[in-house]
This record gives structure tokens, C-alpha cells and sequence, in this order.
């Protein structure tokens, strides 16, 4: 068999047909901003755990920086003494050569060590090469301007081959235009400082106060992070923090090698989670959640014990009520419920004792009913009895044959009129009455009386009708039999038939014919007289009506609908 989701039934307790299905939408919804807040608030707590993680790095990157800076500073304090040794600015050109290359064997790091005069020409350097040489560098004019030493970084220097970290200090004992120049190539210094970085994954960029890229070393970047870092650079020395910040998907620290001239920024890529990293970045996001789930939990518990358990303790109970059952034990498992179930409680306990004691004096009233019931139905019954015992009486010592019939007839309609009596007291309802059983009776009481060999054909469906028109059909049956058998001669086993059944929209047939009826009966007239009437009573429509042959068909209409109450009139 092909599973589906429909095979899934959902409880109905949670359904939103219940009570409790729908309290806990509500509570859902009730706690969902309470659940938002705690997702952000372990959103948050992730993202400053790794923004303080990438500023414990950047402060490591700044350490790097800062080893850079004062080697900076280191070639910056080299030109200052230099300034002011006396020896370098003698006439004697010579003794400055031998000064200079003697410094330059003693620091290899040092690339190159001149004295610049004051048409910007190289009077003395550590190589030959360079003497005689103009410079023209934006460091030599800061220098002789301002009067005090700069550093920073010289793309296109004329006494080196590739880009170089530079000071220039004016000299403070030789003629005032002067300048002592120190540099040391960039290339090995920023790679010590690429070898000293925290992460594998870095770069480094140098730049001057105006954001513009000095040099470049590391890993690439993306096209995106690329022009994030153009962005940031375009604004200038005055916004960059001294702080990590994020470009696209790396951090980077920017620090200082000297204000608004030249700046280092260090960038790297954060390395990949470790699994206990990840576990804790797990639980700050599943906490907020749990920490929601538990309120919702708590708030249903708290409404399903305080609420829904006691309205389900009061079905239980408003169910025994209706049984006519006390339960003591589920009124105890209200004592905790609130005072306003409780008293409900009292109210319905209350309201099934008085509905309880008015069933005990409406059942007494109910078996004091039937008893005058069966008493009336009783003396009803003996007072039939006793007339048509005297009715009989009466017709067997009437001299007149005529009177003696006329007795006779009297006695055979008390009859009919007992027994649809007892059809109507005897079979318990009140509302309809079966015409099929009373016909049968009825036909089988007066071909009994007669004691005469007459047979009965009986075609009887099940039909019934209004106990308020019992009496009328009874009559109706019991005059068209009495026209049949006395319009049938005795002694020649004659027959009557006798049909019941209904018909289309609910109407009724009655017929009764015989076939073998030659005469007419005295009071055959006054017999179709009763039958008009009574079939006037019930509107019925009587087919035919004939003495001889005997031949009686009536279709009776449904009882009409009763008219609906009038409405009361408004005050």
C-alpha cells in the first residue's frame, strides 16, 4: 500500500476544533516576538564573538605593524644623528665617502647613506655611483621646508633599483639647505613582516595619508572585497579606525607608520571553524531558542493544568449530571482549579440536583397519569361491555323483528366502538394508531357475531393514521362489513372482501366488496348514511357507494399539518 500524508492523523486535542489546539496557537503566536528577540539575541551574541575574535587578531596585527613602525623609526633616528655629525659636511668630500661607506659595511640592512646639498645633488654617498646624482623626492622638500626629518616611502629613487623605505633628516652643524638621506629596501622588511603575521592567509598594503597604494604584498583579493577596499581607502586618513573591521570577507587593521603620510593596513582571511568553535556557535543560537521553547512549554503547562484539565474534570462531570451520576472523584480534582471553575462546579452540581428532583415528581406525576389511564380505560371498557350486554339483551326479547335488528345493529357499533377504543388506550401511543391491525379486528369481531359461513378475504397493508381519526375509520370499516354481510344470503359460503393500503402522497384506500350479494338490507340506508358522514369527517371522496352489489370504495386524504402557533407580538 502506497503511503500518504493523509494516512498521518493529527490528535484532535491539538486540532484547532479544541480548546487546547487553539490556546496553543495562541500561545505560539503570543511568544513570537519573545522568540524573535531570543533568536536575535543569539544572532548577536555570535556575531560580537567573532567580531571580538577578529579584534584579538587585529590587535596581533597591529603588534606586527608596530615592529615595522620602529624599524621605520630606527632608520628615521639614523638620519638625525647622521644630520648631526659634524664630519659628513667638511670640505673635504673624500672624508664623507670613507664616513659613509664605513656605516654602510657596518649595517647591511642600510641601502643607501647620502649627504644631499642644497641644489638637491648627492655631495657624498656610501656607492660612488651615486655622487653627483640629482633627487628629486617629495621627502627632500619636507625636510628642507619644515626643518625636521620625514619618512616614507619612495617609489622611483634614483640611487636604488626598486621602491625603498627612506628618511631625511636637515642637518643641524653644517650649512642649514643640507640633508642627510637614509633608506633600506621595502621588499625584505615587508616580507619579515608577512612571515611574523598571525594567518596564513594575509596581505599587506601600504599607503600614504590620501589613501593611495604605495605597494601591495600577500594574497589577492576578491573582485567584491577589491572595491570595498577602494571605498574604504578613498575617504581618507581622519575616518580609519584604529580597530578591526571586515572588507567583504576578510579583516584588516590599519595602522599609523607616520600620521597623514604613511599607513600600513594588514588584512587576512578568518581561518575555518574548529568543531568546538562550531559547537559553541551551536549553543549560543540553540540556547535563546531552548530558553523560548521552555516558556512555551511552561505557559502551556501552566494553562492545561489551571485551565483546560478543569474544563475537561467539568465535561466529565456535566456528562454524569446528565446520567443522573454523582462523581465524587472527579468533583475532587477540582479543589485546586480556580475559584471561578469551581464555583461552576457548585452551580452545576446544584442545577442537576434540582433538575434531578424535578425528574423524580414529573416521573411520579407520569406513573400517577398512567394509573387513571388504566383506571379510565378500565371502567370505559366495562361501560362498552355492560351496554352492549344490554343491548343484546334487549334485541333478544324485542317482539319486533325490525326492533330487533335495529337492537342488534346498536349492539355490533359498540362493538367496533371497543375495540378502536382499546387500539387507541391499549398499544401505549398517543400519536397514530395502526389501521391495518384495527381493519383485521374489526372485520374479523362482526363475521364472528353473525356466526354465519361467510369467509373474509383480507388484503391489509400496513398503514396508519391519526389517533383523532381512529373512531371515523373505525366506523367507516365496521358499516361497510355489516352492508356486506347483511346484503350476503346465509348458507352459501359467500365471500367478503376486505382492502386496505395506501396510495400515492399518502392517502388511504378502503375498500369492501362481495360478489355473491343479492339482497338489500333494511337498514342498508341508514348505513350509507353513517358512511357519508363519516367520510364527510375525514374529507375523504367516496368512489362508490351500492347496497347491492356490494360494492364500498373511499380514498382518504391525509390528515392536514397542523397550522404553526402564531408569534407572539412584540411589546
Amino acid at each position: 500500500m502506497k503511503w500518504k500524508w493523509s494516512n498521518l492523523a493529527w490528535p484532535v486535542e491539538l486540532s484547532f476544533k479544541s480548546l487546547r489546539g487553539r490556546l496553543a496557537a495562541l500561545l505560539g503566536l503570543a511568544f513570537l516576538p519573545a522568540g524573535v528577540i531570543a533568536m536575535q539575541a543569539g544572532l548577536s551574541a555570535v556575531s560580537e564573538r567573532q567580531a571580538g575574535f577578529q579584534q584579538s587578531v587585529g590587535a596581533q596585527e597591529a603588534l606586527v605593524v608596530g615592529e615595522l613602525r620602529e624599524e621605520l623609526i630606527q632608520l628615521r633616528e639614523m638620519a638625525r644623528t647622521l644630520a648631526a655629525n659634524a664630519s659628513l659636511f667638511v670640505d673635504d668630500a673624500r672624508v664623507c665617502n670613507d664616513t659613509l661607506v664605513d656605516l654602510g659595511e657596518r649595517f647591511p640592512n642600510i641601502a643607501n647613506i647620502v649627504v644631499i646639498d642644497a641644489s638637491a645633488r648627492v655631495r657624498c654617498a656610501n656607492h660612488a655611483a651615486a655622487v653627483g646624482q640629482h633627487i628629486e623626492s617629495p621627502l627632500v622638500e619636507t625636510a628642507t621646508s619644515a626643518g625636521r626629518s620625514a619618512v616614507g616611502f619612495v617609489r622611483s629613487p634614483v640611487l636604488s633599483a626598486m621602491p625603498v623605505f627612506a628618511a631625511v633628516a636637515p642637518t643641524s652643524v653644517g650649512p642649514r639647505s643640507w640633508n642627510v638621506g637614509v633608506s633600506r629596501a621595502a621588499q625584505p622588511l615587508m616580507e619579515r613582516v608577512a612571515q611574523v603575521s598571525s594567518q596564513r592567509d594575509t596581505y599587506s598594503i601600504l599607503v600614504d595619508g590620501q589613501g593611495q597604494v604605495l605597494v601591495r604584498f600577500g594574497m589577492p583579493l576578491s573582485r567584491g572585497d577589491e572595491r570595498e577596499l577602494t571605498e574604504f581607502l578613498r575617504e581618507g586618513a581622519t575616518t580609519w579606525s584604529g580597530g578591526a573591521f571586515a572588507i567583504g570577507s576578510s579583516w584588516a587593521v590599519i595602522a599609523p607608520v607616520q600620521e597623514n603620510a604613511l599607513y600600513l593596513l594588514r588584512g587576512w582571511r578568518p581561518a575555518p571553524l574548529t568543531w568546538s568553535e562550531r559547537g559553541e556557535i551551536a549553543l549560543a543560537l540553540a540556547l535563546p531558542l531552548l530558553l523560548w521553547l521552555i516558556a512555551v512549554a511552561a505557559a502551556w503547562w501552566a494553562v492545561e493544568v489551571y485551565v483546560a484539565r478543569p474544563l475537561s474534570v467539568l465535561e466529565d462531570l456535566a456528562r454524569a449530571y446528565a446520567r443522573g451520576q454523582t462523581t465524587y472523584g472527579e468533583e475532587m480534582l477540582l479543589r485546586g482549579a480556580p475559584m471561578e471553575l469551581a464555583s461552576l462546579r457548585r452551580t452545576m452540581a446544584a442545577m442537576a440536583k434540582t433538575l434531578s428532583g424535578r425528574e423524580l415528581r414529573l416521573a411520579e406525576a407520569l406513573r400517577e397519569e398512567r394509573t387513571l389511564l388504566r383506571e379510565v380505560h378500565h371502567r370505559v371498557k366495562n361501560n362498552l361491555q355492560m351496554m352492549a350486554s344490554i343491548l343484546s339483551i334487549q334485541s333478544r326479547s324485542a317482539e319486533d323483528e325490525a326492533e330487533a335488528r335495529g337492537l342488534a345493529r346498536a349492539n355490533e357499533r359498540v362493538h367496533v366502538l371497543a375495540i378502536a377504543h382499546t387500539h387507541i388506550y391499549a398499544s401505549g401511543e398517543v400519536h397514530e394508531i395502526a389501521l391495518d391491525e384495527l381493519a383485521a379486528e374489526i372485520a374479523r369481531t362482526l363475521v364472528g357475531s353473525r356466526g354465519s359461513d361467510v369467509r373474509l378475504k383480507s388484503e391489509l397493508e400496513p398503514v396508519r393514521a391519526e389517533v383523532d381519526e381512529a373512531v371515523a375509520f373505525a366506523f367507516l370499516i365496521g358499516e361497510a362489513v355489516c352492508i356486506a354481510l347483511d346484503a350476503t344470503p346465509a348458507g352459501k359460503g359467500a365471500i367478503i372482501n376486505l382492502a386496505l393500503k395506501g396510495v400515492s402522497e399518502g392517502a388511504i384506500f378502503l375498500g369492501v366488496t362481495s360478489p355473491d350479494a343479492d339482497t338489500v338490507a333494511p337498514t342498508a340506508s341508514s348505513a350509507l348514511r353513517l358512511i357519508q358522514a363519516f367520510a364527510r369527517q375525514l374529507n375523504a371522496n367516496v368512489t362508490s357507494c351500492q347496497a347491492t352489489p356490494t360494492l364500498i370504495e373511499i380514498t382518504i386524504p391525509p390528515a392536514a399539518a397542523p397550522a404553526p402557533a402564531p408569534a407572539p407580538a412584540e411589546a
